[in-house]
C-alpha cells in the first residue's frame, strides 16, 4: 500500500492513502518528483527538439515549463521517450496555442520518429517553405524572414539523412 502512496506522490498525484500523508513530508519525495519531472522533459525535448525549441522561443521558457506542468498533471509517466513525445504532442495540439508553424513542426518531428521506428516511408507536409525554417529552429533562432506560405512537402525516408534534429540541414 505504501508503494502506490510513494509512486502517486513522486509523480505529482495526490492519494488519500493513509501511507501518504506521512510519506509526504518526506523532503526525498519532492527531490523524487522534481527528478522525475526533468527526466520525462529531458525525454519531450529529446525527441521533440524542434517543437520544444519553437515553444521556447514564440512562448519563453516560463510558459514551456507551464506547458510541460500541465501535461505531467494529466498523463502518467510513459516508459519510452517516443511514446511521451507523442502523448506530449497531443497534449500541444489540445491546448491550441497561437504560435506560428507549430503544427507543421510538431507533425515534421512526429513523422521522423515514425519513420525510424518502423522504416517506411511518409511525407510532411508543411503551410510554408520548410528549410528556413527547420534551419533556424536547428540552429536556436526563429526565422529571420517569415518562410515563404504554399504547400511543401518533405519526404522521409529510413535510409534519408537525419542528424539530431531529425533532419540533415545542409
Amino acid at each position: 500500500a505504501w508503494e502506490r502512496a510513494l509512486g502517486e506522490l513522486v509523480i505529482g498525484r495526490q492519494c488519500a492513502n493513509p501511507h501518504a500523508m506521512e510519506l509526504a513530508k518526506d523532503r526525498g519525495v519532492q527531490l523524487i518528483e522534481g527528478l522525475i519531472h526533468e527526466f520525462r522533459a529531458s525525454m519531450i525535448v529529446g525527441v521533440l527538439r524542434l517543437t520544444s525549441r519553437l515553444l521556447m522561443l514564440a512562448l519563453g521558457t516560463d510558459a514551456f515549463r507551464t506547458i510541460l506542468h500541465s501535461y505531467w498533471s494529466t498523463s502518467p509517466p510513459l516508459m519510452y521517450a517516443s511514446l511521451e513525445a507523442d502523448a506530449f504532442a497531443s497534449h500541444v495540439l489540445s491546448l491550441d496555442l497561437a504560435v506560428p508553424y507549430l503544427s507543421d513542426v510538431l507533425q515534421f518531428e512526429q513523422a521522423v520518429v515514425a519513420t525510424l521506428t518502423d522504416d517506411k516511408t511518409r511525407v510532411a507536409t508543411f503551410g510554408c517553405e520548410p528549410l528556413p525554417l527547420l534551419r533556424a529552429l536547428a540552429a536556436g533562432s526563429l526565422p529571420q524572414e517569415p518562410p515563404r506560405p504554399g504547400r511543401y512537402e518533405i519526404e522521409l525516408t529510413p535510409d534519408g539523412p537525419t542528424g539530431p534534429t531529425g533532419f540533415d540541414t545542409h
